[in-house]
């Protein structure tokens, strides 16, 4: 291939075509259009859940480096960490845009940056955008990738704010985290059984639930104390349930947040789906929920089953 591409330029130039040589650093659209191909089919695969395409797009010395500072992943470990993410469909779904790829002198190199709106899979909902930068080599089989960075964009103006986060917060010990996913999940449990009594067992006394009920009413937030919250599940006739994916936690010795992703099912059959806000305080050695903040999410799957 690469001797007939040869064999053209150097007719065209022969025959006195007024193109002249490429600059160094300078290429034709093939390989621009052969990455930008690799790019998309690689983000796709992640978001249909095609374990074997995705990983198959990377070199087997391709490193990854996700936001997390510890995230420096060979290939290998990275396959071993995102296998469960795979096996549920949809590892994570990420829209590039905005790509730019520089091709090296030689040919066979070449390194890009994007940006890539984010979904949410499990909350259902668009995050934000992020920005991804790599290295990608030509092969025997063709284009592979090499490194992808992926980061996190930060607006300057907001710096200081994260910075403040980062150093009044910090993750939960393990053995708090464990106390008050259960404490979490005691909550959703009463609720499903409508068992008022237990609602309350899990909320502190003087608790407040908020509900998003609907963005475009007058009225888009429903508040309640805990009573009142009880008496609603005890009197519910719904036989739904709630199920939270991977939770989020931070904290500082008696007080901690919970950011939980739910899904809701009636019966088997998923129904809705959002974001609940959990603020816990320890009181007494037990950790109780004080305040507890529903989101449901703009937009579910239309149908799924558990």
């Amino acid at each position: 291939m690469r001797a007939l591409q040869f064999t053209s330029c150097l007719s065209v130039l022969l025959a006195g075509g007024a193109l002249g040589r490429p600059a160094a650093g300078q290429h034709g659209p093939a390989p621009v259009t052969e990455i930008n191909t690799l790019l998309d089919a690689w983000h796709r695969a992640a978001a249909v859940g095609d374990e074997k395409a995705y990983f198959g797009a990377m070199d087997s010395g391709a490193v990854y480096l996700g936001t997390d500072p510890d995230e420096r992943w060979s290939k290998q470990a990275f396959h071993e960490w995102a296998k469960p993410q795979f096996a549920r469909g949809s590892a994570w779904a990420f829209t590039p845009f905005g790509r730019h790829v520089t091709v090296a002198s030689g040919g066979d190199l070449a390194w890009f940056d994007e940006k890539l709106k984010w979904f949410d899979s499990k909350l259902n909902t668009w995050m934000g955008t992020l920005r991804g930068t790599g290295v990608v080599h030509r092969t025997a089989q063709g284009w592979r990738i090499v490194q992808y960075n992926l980061t996190m964009e930060l607006p300057n103006d907001r710096l200081g704010d994260v910075v403040h986060l980062l150093r009044v917060s910090r993750a939960v010990a393990p053995a708090d985290r464990r106390e008050i996913t259960a404490a979490v999940r005691r909550l959703l449990g009463a609720l499903a059984a409508h068992d008022s009594l237990q609602v309350r067992a899990a909320l502190d006394s003087n608790a407040q639930v908020v509900i998003v009920t609907a963005r475009d009413s007058t009225s888009p937030i429903a508040v309640w104390t805990a009573a009142e919250y009880a008496g609603m599940a005890a009197a519910s006739s719904r036989a739904s349930h709630d199920s939270i994916a991977e939770v989020t936690m931070l904290g500082d010795g008696s007080v901690a947040v919970v950011w939980a992703p739910f899904t809701t099912y009636e019966g088997t059959q998923r129904s809705g789906c959002g974001l609940a806000q959990f603020q816990v305080l320890n009181v007494r050695s037990a950790w109780r929920i004080t305040s507890l903040a529903v989101h449901p999410a703009e937009r579910c799957p239309e149908s799924g089953t558990r």
